[in-house]
């Protein structure tokens, strides 16, 4: 089974699809890339939403094109593309922004310089709030020279990294995320996309260029988990 875990296709919700129409050709794109599940993923940003709007909005968007995507064919779970604020780990309402029948998180963290609060809010979420984490697209930050030491501290913690498409993709960003993929034990994939030019549905020619690259054992590997993954939770 192949499943994105990181999209923005629900339309006008976000920075991702600007119409019914645009969304429904990124999911036709998707499964004909042979996707079987996509996690929709809008941003949810504490300082612009509140989450039962947030939640109103993703669940308007969703419904405006259900029946076509039934007749698309593929299955789409409900979440959120969370942003990091101080203070998340006690954030009581943010369970709301699991994963569809989970206890997903997906996280994504600030494109700046880290310091060691954010290592402690994530381990207060896994271990007290007892979250599942999914970590947005970590091979981003790799670039930001005084994060190596977090991200180093984060690999190692009882988490799960989702690494983006187009990291893969890109000939100059390959060989560190190569790297980081070596590092961590539990890796599902994203594409991330937004749109259907500069970030499209990707998945296909990342699976293809991952499996040339590092061995067709990988991408099953990783197929067998992210299907494990999702459907037992977030266990």
């Amino acid at each position: 089974m192949i499943i994105d875990f990181h999209s923005h296709f629900l339309p006008c919700i976000d920075d991702g699809s600007k119409s019914a129409e645009m969304s429904l050709e990124m999911l036709k794109k998707m499964k004909g890339q042979n996707v079987d599940t996509v996690v929709a993923t809008p941003h949810f940003y504490a300082d612009e939403n509140r989450i039962d709007d947030f939640l109103s909005n993703r669940e308007n968007a969703y419904n405006s094109i259900k029946n076509e995507i039934n007749n698309i064919g593929i299955n789409v779970k409900l979440g959120a593309e969370v942003t990091y604020f101080q203070g998340i780990s006690k954030a009581d309402e943010i369970k709301k922004l699991t994963t569809e029948d989970t206890s997903i998180l997906l996280l994504e963290f600030p494109f700046d310089k880290w310091d060691n609060s954010i290592i402690e809010e994530v381990d207060y979420l896994i271990n007290k709030r007892k979250f599942t984490v999914l970590l947005a697209h970590l091979d981003r930050y790799i670039s930001i020279s005084e994060n190596k030491k977090y991200i180093k501290k984060l690999v190692k913690m009882p988490l799960v990294v989702q690494i983006n498409a187009g990291s893969i993709l890109d000939s100059k960003r390959k060989k560190k995320t190569y790297s980081l993929i070596k590092k961590c034990d539990k890796i599902v994939l994203g594409s991330d996309c937004h749109n259907l030019t500069s970030r499209k549905p990707n998945l296909l020619d990342c699976r293809n260029l991952l499996s040339d690259d590092l061995g067709e054992k990988v991408i099953s590997n990783i197929d067998i988990f992210s299907e494990e993954f999702l459907f037992n939770g977030g266990k």
